[in-house]
């Protein structure tokens, strides 16, 4: 006997015909996230190890608002004439500087006040300046191994990198939702956030 009965088609047959070829490419899709997301943070805490401490822009003030707040348990108010050493950071929104004061707060960090050195030399902003190019002098103290509030600044410095890091997830997140059809470019639009040095350079602080 003929049989007249129509051929299923090769997806029907085999549903994992289609669902191998995906399962690969996926596959492909995490590692490349995951070698991206990697770079990034081997560039900002690359950037955060080399970069001398409290030469990053404000990083300093963010610091001592950071440091005030774990000291005092409650955030600083700024008046007419504000703390040089926090200056307009103070008032700036308190929830990156009330979680980062939780990672500092079992230190003693009163002394960084006293052992930071401002330059009375330095020439900001000047791009032609071959010396005193940098805010605060720097002594043997900030050389590895880090100690007393170096190393707290180096912790902040790392929280900061995953902070970065927790931005460039939302970033893919966002794109997976826009472009749900074309998941490579989520990986695009993560890897041209992650690449900006001013990106890796100011989360590596």
């Amino acid at each position: 006997m003929i049989d007249t009965s129509c051929p299923q088609s090769p997806s029907r047959a085999h549903p994992d015909i289609m669902a191998q070829p995906m399962a690969r490419f996926m596959t492909r899709h995490r590692l490349i996230l995951i070698l991206i997301l990697a770079a990034y943070l081997f560039l900002a805490v690359g950037f955060g190890a080399v970069t001398p401490l409290f030469e990053a822009p404000d990083e300093n003030m963010h610091y001592f608002t950071v440091e005030y707040i774990a000291e005092t348990d409650r955030l600083p108010q700024v008046g007419e004439q504000p703390d040089p050493l926090m200056a307009q950071e103070a008032a700036q929104p308190p929830l990156y500087y009330f979680l980062s004061s939780l990672i500092i707060r079992p230190f003693e960090t009163s002394q960084a006040k006293s052992l930071v050195w401002v330059n009375p030399r330095a020439q900001l902003g000047d791009a032609s300046a071959l010396s005193n190019i940098n805010v605060f002098v720097h002594g043997p103290s900030e050389s590895w191994p880090w100690e007393d509030y170096v190393l707290y600044a180096h912790l902040l410095r790392l929280f900061s990198a995953f902070m970065g890091l927790g931005t460039l997830l939302f970033i893919y997140g966002s794109a997976r939702l826009i472009w749900p059809e074309k998941p490579d470019l989520s990986l695009l639009a993560v890897a041209l956030v992650a690449f900006l040095p001013q990106f890796s350079f100011l989360h590596g602080s």
